[in-house]
């Protein structure tokens, strides 16, 4: 039924992840993951939506977007048990200006007591450093484990996120694409 397979395929929300995906025509397209992203939208104020805190039940996760020489984009995302994704925090510190230590610190500090089940840090963060023979990846990891036993923060293991499988990019393009026809937090039915 073509109306059905237009459902399927309306979940990417992309024009151009649809011709990849239904017809095979294979094409650059942008450096740019989530198209449907709109901050208007998927952002949320925390204190507007939840002035007495999130749900410490919810699953929460971290995510960040790594480069070398530009700021990264760091997110918080928590998870309600209906499904619903909110992000609610965002940072975006200039490696040019700070050290891995001191944005590992930053992030700690603006994670409040949450745990976090999901840290994810882009693939790019695994890399080597000449200078030390470890990666940034490796340096999150030391760091958050020596804060946690300083009493700092909840703590929390970095990895890196799966560029092979795009299971985990559907199901995000899903909830940001379900955001949108909601409209509004707390709609998703």
């Amino acid at each position: 039924n073509i109306e059905t397979i237009d459902k399927l395929f309306a979940q990417f929300g992309d024009e151009e992840i649809v011709d990849i995906r239904r017809y095979g025509l294979f094409k650059q397209i942008s450096g740019r993951i989530f198209k449907q992203f709109d901050k208007r939208v998927h952002v949320i104020s925390k204190d507007k939506y939840f002035p007495d805190g999130i749900p410490y039940t919810w699953l929460h996760s971290r995510g960040i977007d790594y480069h070398e020489h530009n700021p990264w984009a760091i997110g918080w995302m928590s998870l309600s048990p209906t499904n619903e994704a909110f992000i609610w925090k965002e940072y975006y510190p200039s490696p040019e200006n700070l050290v891995t230590l001191d944005i590992a610190r930053n992030i700690s500090s603006m994670s409040e007591d949450y745990k976090y089940s999901l840290n994810l840090v882009d693939p790019l963060a695994a890399k080597k450093q000449p200078n030390t023979g470890f990666s940034v990846v490796d340096d999150l990891n030391r760091i958050f484990l020596e804060l946690r036993r300083e009493g700092h923060g909840t703590g929390g293991s970095w990895k890196t996120w799966d560029t092979k499988s795009t299971v985990g990019r559907d199901a995000i393009r899903m909830r940001l694409t379900n955001s949108k026809l909601c409209g509004v937090p707390f709609n998703n039915r």
